[in-house]
């Protein structure tokens, strides 16, 4: 056989309904190649299995286990397809494309299947390689370090009630932790027009994952929704915090860890 070529027709990723960040997944392939001379085309399936998690543990790829039960069942026949909310044995289907069935996600991956958000992903080249067929993440510029302001710390507390309004919206607090002092804050109590509601329906995971790095109100501004707005439109996708925060913690810990080892280069050279 000489060398082949594959092309991705179908991707199903099934969750663990039993078993706490196990993840499979069902790559089906057209492959075509020449055999004595003659071009002859099949198709190959294959079944994965991942350990998937936003933090720990980290994220890579298992063997399926010999006495497990496999979402390709031994001598099927046919072509599989498979649906979004199908379940097969412990395991349920969160996310189906399928070009032959015309089968295509209902929405973007969740945070986990994201590398916008879970950049581990793409240390597992089976999976991420296929993912980026089907939604075609864009890419993300890495956003360069900036000096931070000081500020005064805002309390939250828990048993306020969430404004609905845009109106309230924009001088409602940061749930990220972010604050800011009276006199920046006081601009933004001004009151702002009403999101239309197709363009808040428009707005999709990858749109809002590029301003990860801002604080939530400033995100909510480029997104023209509500601060409200936004931390729904979080909460849907699966992230129940704006991140931003920690973000900001990752950036000062690793400007630490590079004073810290320039320190250390400096005095093995003395």
């Amino acid at each position: 056989m000489d060398a082949a070529v594959s092309t991705l027709t179908a991707l199903s990723i099934f969750a663990s309904t039993v078993e706490h960040a196990a993840f499979r997944s069902v790559h089906g392939y057209r492959v075509i190649g020449r055999k004595d001379g003659k071009w002859v085309r099949w198709e190959r399936w294959v079944e994965r299995q991942f350990v998937l998690s936003l933090s720990v543990p980290p994220c890579r790829e298992v063997a399926v286990p010999a006495a497990s039960p496999r979402i390709l069942m031994a001598g099927w026949r046919g072509r599989p397809v498979f649906r979004e909310g199908q379940t097969v044995g412990t395991w349920r289907c969160i996310v189906a494309f399928d070009s032959v069935a015309a089968v295509k996600p209902s929405s973007p991956p969740p945070p986990v299947l994201s590398p916008l958000v879970n950049p581990q992903l793409e240390c597992l080249p089976n999976l991420y390689k296929d993912l980026q067929k089907v939604f075609q993440f864009q890419k993300v510029e890495k956003v360069p370090r900036r000096v931070l302001r000081d500020a005064k710390e805002q309390p939250i507390h828990s048993g306020e009630q969430e404004k609905t309004s845009d109106e309230a919206d924009s001088s409602g607090s940061d749930s990220d932790g972010d604050t800011q002092s009276d006199k920046e804050l006081a601009p933004s109590v001004q009151k702002q027009p009403r999101a239309n509601r197709k363009h808040i329906d428009s707005i999709t995971l990858v749109e809002i994952a590029q301003y990860f790095h801002l604080p939530i109100r400033e995100a909510s501004k480029t997104l023209k929704i509500g601060v409200s707005i936004l931390k729904r439109k979080c909460r849907k996708y699966g992230i129940p915090r704006w991140p931003h925060r920690k973000i900001k913690s990752l950036d000062s810990l690793i400007q630490d860890l590079e004073v810290n080892l320039t320190v250390h280069s400096i005095s093995l050279h003395l």
